[in-house]
């Protein structure tokens, strides 16, 4: 068996104990303001959530992952994604291979494989996919490369820098966080790039600080706290994406063009460092709140779920999640466990998982079974 890894979070969901996907004394009308900032809609929201808290009613359904069979074991999987046919397709980093598996679960192909030629990859680290036509992006270190439905090799990009995140759009125009170093310091941009890899538009840079420590006269070792301010996106759709810094409790959603369509911002304090935190973290200087948020995903059906918890500090607790309409509205919290990577899709979800007891990494789907009960808008 293959040691099963420490990297990427394991989700458990937590049911909050009802069964109905609100409480029942859930405000009944919207309490934030709407306004127009260069041309630009803005909805400004409440603390709260339109629909109070959320408990996903989950029924798990399918599990991938054994030791008896090669193509069902992993090293360590670090990123697991599902096209619109129910396909998972799960990235092992350890090993290093993406594999393929169909609805039920079974496998269908290895894609790509170990090495530096094309369709060849050395380290995969994260995936996206697109619809139409289907497509499947892997990220190489500063390489994309991409694969058709059937496996086969298509193209390679090579980025400028080094991508923290990347989504891929409709017109398959690929929005990454870049790494960037200028004289004054570090940070990372938000690029549209071209599939052929041309940068077309540059939406912002903005602040990431990397601390760094000489072990030798030959070595520096580089790190982070996971309090930085850092920038995060997601795709919304095909020609919507959603990103943000998160300093600042706002969320810009713009379109396939680069122009924006809609501001989204939420009116919670920022959270204060506890003395414990400041003492911890003196050596590196903390910022002047943490951040106010440390993630973005979306579902299907256009909602954006906004990760409010600190993944490195919560490790082994519950986590928070707000969860926004397409167009602005905060609708609920919900909590999940160790959940930080995750896909929401056809009403189900998909994560990695960790058997303590075999060691053993699986993927494991969840059937939402209050999935059309969710509300996706505020009215």
């Amino acid at each position: 068996m293959k040691n099963a890894g420490t990297l990427g979070p394991v989700i458990i969901l937590l049911a909050l104990g009802f069964s109905a996907c609100a409480k029942k004394d859930a405000p009944t009308a919207w309490k934030g303001k709407v306004t127009v900032e260069d041309g630009v809609r803005v909805i400004r929201n409440p603390a709260e959530p339109l629909y109070g808290e959320l408990a996903l009613d989950l029924e798990e359904d399918l599990q991938i992952g054994r030791e008896d069979d090669e193509n069902y074991i992993f090293g360590q999987i670090i990123d697991v994604q599902m096209d619109d046919e129910g396909t998972i397709y799960v990235c092992d980093v350890k090993t290093p291979i993406v594999q393929m598996y169909d609805r039920n679960g079974l496998y269908v192909r290895t894609i790509g494989k170990i090495g530096q030629g094309p369709g060849e990859y050395e380290r995969p680290m994260r995936m996206a996919l697109l619809s139409q036509p289907r497509r499947l992006y892997v990220q190489d270190m500063m390489r994309l490369k991409s694969f058709g439905p059937g496996g086969e090799y298509i193209t390679e990009i090579l980025l400028k820098s080094f991508p923290y995140a990347f989504t891929v759009g409709g017109d398959g125009t690929i929005w990454a966080a870049l790494s960037a170093v200028s004289d004054e310091g570090r940070s990372k941009e938000l690029q549209r790039i071209s599939p052929q890899g041309e940068t077309l538009q540059v939406l912002g840079r903005f602040t990431y600080d990397i601390y760094t420590k000489r072990e030798s006269a030959t070595t520096t070792v580089s790190f982070t706290t996971g309090y930085e301010y850092d920038l995060h996106l997601a795709k919304v759709d095909a020609s919507t994406i959603v990103y943000g810094h998160s300093k600042d409790y706002a969320l810009e959603v713009v379109g396939a063009d680069g122009k924006p369509r809609l501001r989204i911002r939420n009116d919670e304090p920022a959270q204060e460092f506890t003395g414990e935190e400041k003492e911890k973290l003196a050596k590196f200087g903390t910022p002047g709140h943490k951040p106010s948020f440390y993630g973005l995903t979306t579902d299907d059906r256009g909602r954006i779920w906004v990760h409010r918890s600190n993944p490195l500090a919560t490790r082994g607790q519950k986590r928070e999640y707000d969860i926004y309409s397409r167009d602005g509205y905060f609708l609920y919290k919900t909590r999940l466990i160790y959940g930080r990577q995750f896909v929401v899709k056809n009403g189900a979800l998909c994560a990695r998982h960790v058997l303590e007891e075999e060691g053993l990494e699986v993927v494991k789907r969840y059937k939402i079974k209050n999935w059309d009960a969710i509300k996706d808008s505020a009215s």
